[in-house]
């Protein structure tokens, strides 16, 4: 009796086994990919359009720095400079943050006015540099500018003090309304994500955003959801099927770890748990 066997079926099972480890790695990656832009979207979906320096901040970005058999996905908020306009400036008040360098040393001048920090745009003594600091603007009621205003004014023996200590020039009051009309800063765009988040003491619009983002991940129309797609099922088992190479592509925006780990505080704001 002669038994002939066709191993070719054999062949094209064992050409799948040895690319497993690597289409499963693409298929891992791609659902991440895919559970980020579901945030992304969602977050972006739920920003009323009038906030338009929210929602042009935000972008989605890939982590670097991981291990082989992780990966992560995260939207990440880069606000936009942009001039206040002087129809602002009794709304607005200005936080300086120091940029810090190991190759250009933060200038004392500069600690002083983020020591001091709210300013006001008719109290701020002068503009920082942005390559020393960066200047966050943020939308507050008129009575709370007064406020600080006042603040200012009354601690004003202690920071012009420390100024002529560090050599700074003496500002007069014209430069600094002067100042104040060609200033450029950078939306505080956490402290309105919040406020709308979860609103203010003040009242004002409340626009939950990022906590039902999050929550649709745990949903039926979640990351299950998207694990199930038909294109993930024929990655694994289908030799011919050539979709998962684009999965491994590198992303086009990208980020380290650390600046990743820098976002923390933020989301424990919200409420929602970062794995270690």
């Amino acid at each position: 009796m002669k038994i002939q066997i066709d191993a070719s079926e054999f062949r094209l099972r064992l050409a799948l086994v040895r690319q497993w480890r690597h289409r499963a790695s693409a298929v891992r990656r791609h659902i991440v990919q895919l559970a980020g832009e579901q945030v992304y979207e969602g977050v972006l979906a739920r920003i009323p359009p009038s906030r338009r320096g929210l929602r042009r901040s935000l972008r989605l970005v890939e982590i670097n720095g991981l291990s082989d058999q992780e990966d992560a996905f995260v939207v990440q908020s880069v606000p936009r400079g942009a001039s206040v306009p002087k129809s602002e400036h009794e709304n607005t008040v200005l936080y300086v943050e120091a940029t810090t360098s190991r190759l250009t040393p933060t200038p004392e001048d500069v600690k002083v006015l983020e020591d001091f920090s709210p300013w006001t745009m008719k109290t701020l003594p002068f503009y920082p540099d942005s390559k020393h600091a960066t200047v966050l603007s943020r939308k507050v009621s008129q009575r709370v500018v007064l406020k600080i205003e006042k603040d200012r004014h009354k601690d004003r023996r202690k920071w012009s003090k420390r100024l002529r200590e560090v050599g700074h020039r003496k500002t007069g009051r014209k430069d600094r309304l002067k100042v104040g009309r060609r200033l450029t800063a950078v939306p505080d765009v956490a402290f309105e994500s919040l406020r709308l988040e979860f609103g203010s003491a003040g009242g004002g619009m409340i626009r939950p955003h990022w906590r039902p983002a999050v929550a649709r991940l745990a949903s039926r129309k979640g990351v299950g959801m998207i694990a199930r797609r038909r294109e993930f099922t024929k990655a694994m088992t289908i030799l011919d099927f050539k979709g998962w190479y684009s999965w491994t592509r590198p992303y086009p925006r990208r980020i380290s770890l650390n600046r990743a780990r820098s976002y923390t505080p933020f989301q424990k704001m919200l409420g929602v748990r970062v794995a270690k």
